[in-house]
């Protein structure tokens, strides 16, 4: 992310540039960040030319300092598409409103997952329980990535129909999601609800009702 503002320094006015950049290694060890290298131009307040056009001037060459970070191994029970995040927020819409759905008709359920402190690229696919009683049909995900001042937030959009098999009740269960804390430095599950439908007849089917056998008559001997 880039951020321009002007500063005073000892009454003197100056352009300020900040650069941010999201990091992310892939393996453990000492990561080695060059200095970032800056080239400009003085002006000459003085001097209408360089006010008005920017020639001339003092050429400037200016570099940060050299940074070494230490990269920890991954923590004990991380899989292999772990989440490490600040934060995580879990939000979860459905197609419809009503718990009471004909059979054939689709209802879907969309979650987004928002990441603070990590790109959308990161956030690993929703380990989804297994249909039970229905079909499930999922749509590609989306991914965004918002940058800022204050840093990187990744977010992953998953969308999926759900069409049951029979008339019924039909339960769709709740979804777990683990991920890593960065600042508690602890793994943490946050749980999305799940919802429970009533699944009616098609329209215009009608249902046959079940009639019980009648009572097998005794034969006095």
């Amino acid at each position: 992310a880039e951020n321009k503002y002007h500063k005073d320094i000892q009454g003197q006015t100056y352009q300020v540039i900040e650069l941010r950049y999201a990091l992310i290694p892939d393996q453990e060890g000492e990561l080695n960040i060059p200095g970032a290298r800056f080239g400009a131009r003085t002006l000459d307040g003085r001097d209408p030319f360089d006010r008005a056009f920017g020639g001339g001037g003092r050429p400037l060459r200016i570099s940060s300092e050299p940074r070494t970070l230490h990269v920890t191994a991954r923590p004990a029970g991380a899989a292999t598409n772990w989440l490490p995040a600040q934060a995580l927020r879990v939000e979860q819409k459905w197609s419809t409103a009503t718990r009471q759905v004909q059979l054939g008709e689709p209802i879907t359920r969309t979650l987004t997952l928002t990441a603070t402190g990590t790109t959308s690229a990161r956030i690993p696919p929703l380990e989804l329980p297994a249909p039970q009683g229905y079909r499930r049909y999922p749509d590609q995900p989306e991914l965004h990535d918002d940058t800022t001042t204050a840093g990187v937030t990744g977010r992953r959009t998953e969308s999926f129909a759900v069409v049951a098999d029979q008339p019924g009740p039909l339960v769709l269960a709740p979804i777990k999601v683990r991920w890593w804390n960065t600042a508690t430095r602890a793994f943490e599950e946050t749980e999305v609800p799940g919802a429970s439908f009533e699944i009616l007849p098609a329209a215009g089917v009608a249902q046959t009702p079940v009639v019980a056998p009648p009572d097998t008559p005794v034969i006095p001997t």
